[in-house]
């Protein structure tokens, strides 16, 4: 009995590491290090989202993004290794606008992980120069000292990326505290209130919660987040243009 158990529990551990080898298989791979050996880590958050991770000459080590800006931006990987940072961050910044991967984001925020350190005393400000040249996107830049005990933007530095994002001009910006990775921002426009939710991580605005009308359901409906989707809806709305005559109804009854 114990042996048949045995056997049982081999051919499923075989299995099972057959069944992991072929889902990777099919995903790209990104160089996989040890974070404790960077001299720190870069978040490009421009839609897409990007981690570079670099040595103490401010060498890249290592790049990873999420799947589907891997996809359209593949090269930049191959020689991204051994690089210069600002070289790397700048390059990710113009491959993914013209992929149009940013989606309608025009802020690109560049976060230092915390305990992160800096090769030189220029290091931060040179990255933020050559991201600036490669585009007219505000560029939002927020050091490892900047960040929370929990490691997420300041209130005041998500206030900044909104401003940025909206260009609003003599507004306040009001911001709550982090709830579930998240910030609260509200402001009025026009006599009206504004909400917007952000991700307490990387500054991305991830839903305007003002955008909907609950009263009127938009042209292309929504999408999962409840912003408006552009196009045609799905659901046939309209009601039929022939008249019922009631009197028929209450003669078939």
């Amino acid at each position: 009995m114990k042996k048949i158990l045995s056997i049982v529990i081999c051919a499923a551990m075989i299995l099972c590491l057959v069944a992991c080898g072929n889902a990777s298989a099919g995903k790209a791979t990104l160089p996989q290090i040890n974070d404790a050996e960077a001299a720190g880590v870069l978040f490009v958050s421009i839609g897409a989202e990007f981690k570079v991770i670099y040595d103490e000459d401010g060498l890249v080590m290592a790049v990873e993004s999420t799947e589907d800006a891997f996809d359209e931006i593949s090269d930049t990987y191959s020689d991204a290794v051994g690089s210069p940072c600002d070289t790397v961050v700048s390059q990710l910044i113009k491959r993914t606008i013209e992929a149009e991967k940013h989606g309608a984001t025009r802020v690109v925020v560049l976060k230092q992980a915390p305990g992160s350190k800096n090769p030189s005393a220029n290091f931060l400000e040179d990255t933020r120069i050559d991201a600036a040249a490669v585009t007219d996107f505000e560029i939002v830049l927020i050091s490892a000292k900047e960040l929370t005990a929990e490691g997420y933007i300041t209130p005041e530095s998500a206030k900044d990326i909104l401003t940025r994002q909206l260009k609003l001009v003599d507004v306040t910006v009001n911001c709550s505290e982090v709830e579930e990775a998240t910030y609260t921002l509200t402001f009025e426009s026009e006599g009206a209130e504004r909400e917007y939710k952000m991700d307490a991580a990387t500054g991305t605005v991830i839903l305007d919660i003002t955008a909907v009308d609950p009263f009127e359901i938009p042209e292309g409906g929504v999408d999962e987040f409840g912003n408006p989707v552009a196009g045609e809806p799905e659901v046939d709305l309209e009601f039929p243009e022939e008249e019922i005559d009631i009197g028929d109804i209450a003669e078939e009854a």
